[in-house]
């Protein structure tokens, strides 16, 4: 026979563990801390759950039925081991648990911060993936929820349900090829604005610090090229007399595979704040816990390196 457990108070196995320890309802009733006519009735739930009397009375007390015994040696380890999950805290162990971490990152985070986590994952942990996640996911109601984390430049207010913290900031430099025939060993504001521009199409806030930093002066930049992701500039730029704005941190990238030169923006530019965003559902989890402090540990060098510029 089979119960739904739904209909079943299990705090009757409780009581059941102190009768058949006991062989007193007083007593038992007193070791869970009940009064006696509480423990009368939970006796009288037991029979009737499990069709049998259970206890009778006998000279020293109430003597447990052949179904009592049976019963006993079948919930004793179930209470032990629930006992034990009640008493230690969830742990996780990256090596031995399975789990999905899904993530939002832009072009520049997955070029960026991605590489810099997945350095710091220890070895033989086969059970954890990243899901790496469209920017355009922040847009999905369906989705938002359902993230773990957003790491990026994120310039709008804080969706609801998340909480944030600023990782490092990164400041705007120019790219141009190493070729270039009129940037050589110096860039001036008016040479700035001479040249044409290549620009990333992006949707994570990263072109607001240029845009301000030319509203400011007045100008606008000549942009003939908008490109929809970052691998396609340093592309167009290195084979190309077009210039661009960037971060410097994808420009160390960039110049480090393309024939590129970095130069020191021409003009003030504000530095961007670099977050990391997650959901507040994931706050007291271990294996998000174990995520979020992998994230920081792998940011503190570039953070450093953020405040020393």
């Amino acid at each position: 026979m089979t119960f739904p457990l739904q209909s079943v108070n299990l705090n009757l196995l409780v009581y059941f563990r102190a009768l058949i320890e006991e062989r007193h309802v007083s007593h038992a009733a007193k070791k869970v801390g009940v009064t006696q006519p509480a423990m009368s009735v939970a006796l009288k739930s037991l029979r009737k759950l499990f069709s049998d009397p259970l206890l009778v009375p006998g000279e020293k007390g109430l003597v447990p039925t052949p179904v009592a015994l049976k019963l006993a040696e079948q919930i004793r380890p179930i209470l032990k081991e629930l006992g034990s999950i009640l008493a230690c805290p969830l742990v996780f162990d990256p090596k031995c648990d399975a789990i999905i971490f899904k993530v939002i990152m832009s072009d520049y985070s997955s070029a960026v911060l991605l590489p810099e986590i997945m350095r710091r994952m220890p070895v033989g942990c086969s059970g954890i993936t990243f899901e790496i996640l469209p920017w355009s996911t922040l847009n999905d109601p369906s989705q938002i929820d359902q993230v773990d984390l957003i790491l990026g430049f994120y310039m709008d207010q804080t969706p609801e349900h998340f909480h944030e913290a600023v990782l490092f900031d990164d400041r705007c430099v120019v790219l141009v090829s190493a070729h270039h025939p009129r940037i050589k060993n110096r860039l001036t504001t008016k040479m700035y604005l001479k040249e044409r521009h290549v620009a990333v199409r992006v949707e994570d806030g990263a072109n607001g610090s240029v845009n301000q930093g030319l509203a400011d002066l007045g100008v606008m930049r000549n942009i003939v090229l908008k490109v929809p992701y970052y691998l396609s500039m340093p592309i167009a730029v290195s084979q190309t007399d077009l210039i661009a704005t960037t971060t410097s941190r994808t420009a160390d990238i960039f110049a480090a595979h393309f024939p590129l030169r970095v130069f020191k923006a021409p003009f003030p530019l504000k530095a961007m704040p670099v977050k990391c965003l997650w959901h507040r559902r994931t706050d007291a989890s271990p294996a998000h816990q174990w995520l979020r402090g992998l994230v920081m540990e792998a940011f503190e060098e570039l953070t450093s390196t953020a405040i020393q510029d």
